[in-house]
């Protein structure tokens, strides 16, 4: 028996049953019916080939029918018989399905997919017979079509109602989330939230309350995670329940970030890549890379320091400088760092990185004569 094809509906000339073809052939389809016992021939050693195997037969295609909830006519709604059948003849599929079938389709799809023949797809001139014959097949198919049509509008107003009923229960989640809320003072600054920015958890039914500008910033260093000059995005988590935002709590938070003024670049460009860290790190991944090259020198003070150190010993190769004297320069980096002439060697490696990522060869050329008149005066200062 061949297997149904995925929106169609066939009814069996005898023996229907909702669910199964028949009661006792059901039954007998789903035992594994053994045949006759094969002997297998090993293809290594022929003579050891005394052992018996036994095949069975695979089930045939058994249908089963949506078990699920189902749309239904309300109660105050009068309809006649034969509209009642055509509503009902869709029930064999889930609410989900029905509702994508019909949302976004025609009535004709609707016809196709009920196991009702459909008027709409009869084509003209297909058959032939006399006038008579002709008005009342005319007619039967008007029947239909006005039948189909107060099904489709049916359907319309029950989605129309389960929308509005989906809209209440979400704001009843959303009263009573907000109304459980976990914290009261923000984590950071440990005060009320002047500028209160709620996160709800619709799941749990509770909600979480920050300032603006603390989730601003989690979210930021987030998306914004990197070690030495490597660029780690990560998805932004709530502070308190340490859980990943979904879609809604990205939207609700952003809408409210924006309501108090709160713009950022960063959470700009995560929502244009639709919240998606993948699309986020491969259309931004320059930008990313020079907000990493600035989080090194900025906040990464001991892996910063190898790097500067090692550009000043590049930069010194071929010139005549004592290497007593560039030891000392290295050394005055640890405990005084703020000497001028040591920031200009932390500024100069910083904008040769930053030069080299975005292959500003101009640029390049001036980092490299500014190197020499600094290594230069490394006799004269040490």
């Amino acid at each position: 028996m061949t297997s149904i094809p995925e929106n169609t509906f066939q009814l069996p000339t005898t023996g229907f049953h909702i669910g199964v073809n028949n009661r006792n052939k059901c039954k007998k389809a789903k035992r594994n019916k053994p045949v006759k016992p094969v002997k297998t021939v090993n293809p290594v050693n022929p003579e050891k080939s005394n052992k018996w195997s036994y095949e069975t037969e695979k089930p045939r295609y058994i249908f089963e029918a949506y078990v699920g909830p189902r749309w239904f006519i309300p109660y105050g709604k009068k309809v006649s018989p034969n509209v009642r059948s055509k509503f009902e003849s869709l029930s064999t599929y889930s609410r989900d399905e029905v509702f994508k079938q019909i949302k976004y389709n025609s009535v004709h799809n609707m016809c196709n997919i009920s196991g009702f023949p459909n008027p709409y797809n009869i084509k003209a001139g297909e058959y032939i017979s006399s006038p008579a014959v002709n008005i009342i097949l005319k007619k039967i198919r008007s029947r239909e079509k006005n039948e189909w049509n107060q099904v489709y509008s049916l359907y319309k107003l029950v989605f129309r109602f389960a929308i509005m009923f989906n809209k209440i229960r979400h704001m009843a989640k959303v009263y009573r989330s907000m109304k459980n809320r976990v914290n009261t003072e923000d984590p950071v600054t440990l005060e009320v939230p002047k500028k209160p920015v709620y996160v709800l958890n619709l799941k749990r039914r509770c909600s979480y309350v920050y300032e603006a500008n603390t989730i601003r910033r989690a979210m930021e260093n987030r998306l914004l995670t990197c070690y030495w000059m490597f660029n780690e995005p990560k998805q932004p988590t709530n502070i308190l329940s340490n859980e990943d935002f979904v879609m809604g709590q990205y939207i609700s938070v952003l809408r409210q970030l924006k309501e108090y003024g709160e713009f950022s670049v960063i959470l700009e460009l995560f929502r244009n890549a639709k919240f998606d860290l993948s699309v986020f790190e491969r259309r931004n991944k320059q930008y990313l890379k020079l907000k990493a090259i600035e989080y090194h020198f900025k906040d990464e003070i001991s892996a910063s320091k190898n790097t500067v150190t090692e550009f000043i010993k590049v930069m010194s190769v071929g010139r005549v400088i004592d290497k007593n004297k560039i030891e000392a320069c290295i050394h005055t980096y640890d405990f005084y760092k703020k000497f001028a002439y040591i920031q200009n060697w932390i500024h100069l490696t910083k904008k040769y990185y930053i030069s080299k990522e975005l292959n500003d060869q101009d640029t390049l050329d001036e980092v490299f004569d500014d190197a020499y008149k600094l290594a230069i005066e490394i006799n004269n200062k040490y």
